[in-house]
């Protein structure tokens, strides 16, 4: 890949944040104003069989804006003659991935106020007819990993838009370990996958990996992979209370028409805000009261 340069016009590069098949992402700062942002750059020449790949995401980001502050926010696009470049939100703190792998798997409260940011940014992604399709750890940023609501998701590179909930995808892509079965069934698949992906990556918090977790690098179009079923989580494996065992199993529902939508997934008491549910012995449900314990009565 030729050396991109100074980028043209507005804006001035600094550190490398990041690389892929493609391209990378780098610092850039604003020269007028002075503002720190990210800079994905794209390599033309890679990308010359799959310019509508590059459009189509710069569209998405456009459609999604800057409205949700749990998803990355877009601010401009522009090419020069060897790249494209787009310009969003800097989250300089690292992603999901690295702060678990690093620092090691969080206990159950952690997860469940990480999850509800997550859940609420993709409830405003999904409103949109947006489709993420590759939602995972590495594509879960911070804009500071010491604040928990300040979570981003982004990367939108697969993403599709789909009008219809009738409507389906087909083309097997993913990063397997958080590919929904649906994915591989060559039935057609569409929102759903994202919410399937969004509770394995609460496993991936809680244990600090996943039943056939991989860092492969994802792509469009790959073959037959394994892929985790709920009943091969073990809430026992991370101590997992009966009621976020409960909601795991709601999520990773094997069939996508009886899965949670996020809406319905943010409505679930284990996400109803931290330390806001007590569990009490018996698995009678009405033994099961919504309170507000302190911080080390979460259960």
């Amino acid at each position: 890949m030729p050396n991109p340069g100074p980028l043209p016009c507005k804006y001035r590069t600094g550190k490398t944040l990041g690389k892929g098949s493609v391209g990378l992402v780098r610092e850039a700062v604003h020269v007028d104003t002075g503002g720190h942002f990210a800079c994905k750059i794209i390599c033309k020449e890679r990308m010359r069989d799959r310019q509508s790949s590059v459009k189509n995401e710069i569209d998405i980001l456009k459609r999604l804006g800057r409205a949700h502050a749990n998803v990355v926010h877009f601010h401009e696009a522009f090419h020069s003659i060897h790249n494209v470049y787009i310009i969003l939100d800097l989250c300089a703190d690292g992603d999901l991935f690295q702060l678990i792998t690093e620092e090691g798997p969080r206990d159950e409260k952690y997860t469940a106020t990480i999850t509800r940011f997550l859940f609420d940014a993709l409830q405003y992604i999904h409103s949109l007819d947006i489709v993420h399709r590759d939602i995972k750890p590495e594509n879960i940023l911070f804009r500071n990993k010491a604040d928990v609501s300040s979570v981003v998701i982004s990367d939108f590179g697969l993403g599709r838009v789909l009008h219809d909930d009738s409507a389906a995808l087909v083309h097997i892509c993913g990063t397997p370990g958080y590919m929904a079965p649906e994915i591989h069934a060559a039935v057609g698949y569409g929102k759903p996958v994202d919410i399937w992906a969004l509770a394995m990556t609460a496993i991936f918090v809680l244990q600090g990996d996943i039943v056939s977790h991989t860092a492969a690098t994802s792509s469009e179009g790959g073959g037959e992979e394994a892929h985790p079923r709920a009943h091969d989580v073990d809430p026992a494996d991370v101590g997992l209370s009966l009621m976020g065992d409960d909601f795991l199993r709601f999520c990773l529902e094997e069939n996508p028409h009886m899965r949670p939508d996020a809406g319905e997934a943010l409505g679930h008491p284990w996400l109803l805000g931290p330390g806001a549910l007590r569990y009490y012995a018996s698995d009678d449900w009405s033994s099961l009261e919504l309170m507000y314990p302190s911080d080390d009565e979460w259960c």
